[in-house]
């Protein structure tokens, strides 16, 4: 009998931490995966990053990466958001650009002689009509309202498309603030790749620019430094480029294409020069291009991959080979997703519900699911580090009575004096919160009896649970 109550008792914890996981991961509305960190937007407008420490804007980093999301500055006015290969770019919603990174980067403002670190976001400009931005590899693109175009950063391949590069070696021209790309005002969105760069525009044509060894334009030229147009298709609704030097294009038949180096092959270097279908299904909706694989949701919302999966990073539990056709990720969890983002190895997706989901490559944390093990299925990311644990054996500090009647007394050692402290309910709502002192009273009588959970600061991060009777 007793072996039974504790079998039951463990499968009502089980079934409670599932649900835990889950109400406390939903509150996401964006995300951009670059090659080691992850930025995403909450929906309380909130900024948060993780993965390589001092690409995420949060001052000078004194640990090398971040497992769990951590908090950019206290705004929580942010729109957009995009992460590059070593800085990000994020829109506010009064329109404001902010720039920020690790790297000597002319696209938050250096240029050949200057090493510019920015580790909190900076304004870039005075503008306040910004409504896209793409990072690239050390350059960016931008909309503004007008629907005009925008490119600045590193130009050694033509890439920021103002006609200034000449060829593949000669010294880079950098251009350090946003320049007008041309003077038509009809652009609707934008990619920015490693060293090339994309636009559609309104009346549906494709155009792109930049380093041009995968062949994305078919010209025979080494580079383009102003924006080609790619054939007389007028049916582009949407593009992006993959760190592996290709670009996928979604058309308005929901038909995908793909063309530049080939990854589904393991063969290196393979070009595919004209704009090639995935397949023969036209139910797309949205697409991602990650480093050397694709992202796809069905209409149905259902998320699809396909490329090379040496890591884990088709999300369908499997690890090695390549996959040449769109297959579903993990079926069980496979529904209701929104919005899709592949990064270096890796692959991030928002459902309908707030939920953020990662799997690949999490050698960096870059997953942001509290460990930096890679992962062959889709993982949820926390919005808050609540963990959901008994008391550590080591752990200083006395709570009794537990189960409680309504007062609660916390003895701790002297280093847990003066933290926070908190008290959740299920719903994961506030019930008590105060400072830590040597010996604290808490008084719970005012609340109904159930499970609660008794958080210790952010610094410590331990979490025990608390019955109230």
């Amino acid at each position: 009998m007793k072996s039974l109550k504790r079998r039951i008792h463990c499968l009502i914890l089980l079934l409670f931490i599932l649900h835990q996981n889950i109400l406390f991961a939903q509150c996401w509305d964006k995300v951009s995966a670059s090659s080691s960190h992850q930025l995403a937007i909450q929906n309380d407008g909130t900024l948060w990053g993780w993965g390589s420490s001092s690409d995420l804007g949060i001052g000078l980093p004194t640990i090398p990466y971040y497992i769990t999301p951590i908090q950019i500055g206290t705004q929580n006015n942010w729109a957009d958001i995009s992460a590059g290969e070593n800085f990000s770019l994020g829109i506010k919603n009064d329109g404001s650009l902010w720039a920020w990174g690790s790297f000597p980067d002319p696209a938050i403002g250096g240029n050949n002689t200057t090493n510019l670190n920015t580790y909190y976001p900076v304004q870039i400009g005075n503008d306040y009509d910004w409504i896209e931005v793409s990072a690239g590899g050390q350059h960016a693109l931008g909309l503004k309202s007008n629907n005009t175009l925008w490119a600045w950063g590193l130009n050694n391949t033509g890439q920021v498309g103002n006609g200034l590069s000449t060829c593949t070696f000669c010294p880079p021209i950098y251009q350090t603030t946003p320049l007008q790309i041309g003077s038509d005002n009809d652009w609707k969105q934008i990619s920015a790749g490693a060293n090339f760069s994309g636009a559609i525009k309104f009346n549906g044509t494709l155009w792109c620019w930049g380093d041009n060894t995968a062949n994305f334009v078919n010209n025979g030229l080494p580079l383009n430094n102003t924006p080609i147009q790619i054939g007389t298709d007028t049916s582009w609704s949407q593009l992006d480029f993959g760190n592996y030097s290709h670009l996928l294009a979604l058309k308005t038949d929901g038909t995908i294409w793909s063309w530049g180096y080939d990854i589904t092959t393991d063969t290196p270097f393979v070009v595919i020069p004209i704009p090639s279908q995935i397949g023969t299904n036209n139910y797309w909706t949205d697409i991602s291009a990650g480093a050397d694989h694709d992202l796809a949701i069905k209409n149905d919302g259902t998320v699809w991959s396909w490329g090379r999966n040496y890591i884990g990073q088709m999300g369908n539990g499997n690890v090695g080979g390549v996959q040449t056709l769109p297959q579903m990720i993990l079926s069980s969890i496979n529904n209701n997703f929104i919005k899709i983002s592949g990064g270096m190895e890796f692959s991030s997706g928002i459902k309908s519900d707030g939920t953020l989901w990662a799997w690949g490559s999490n050698g960096l944390g870059q997953m942001g699911i509290g460990n930096n093990l890679n992962q062959a299925t889709p993982q949820t990311v926390n919005c808050t580090t609540l963990a959901i644990f008994e008391a550590p054996k080591n752990f200083e500090a006395t709570l009794f009575p537990n189960p409680t009647s309504g007062l609660l007394f916390l003895v701790a050692a002297q280093e847990y004096v003066d933290s926070d402290f908190q008290i959740y309910n299920l719903l994961g709502e506030v019930k008590s919160e105060g400072r830590i002192s040597e010996n604290t009273t808490i008084d719970l009588s005012h609340n109904s009896k159930g499970l609660y959970f008794l958080r210790i600061g952010d610094m410590f991060n331990q979490t025990f649970k608390i019955v109230l009777e």
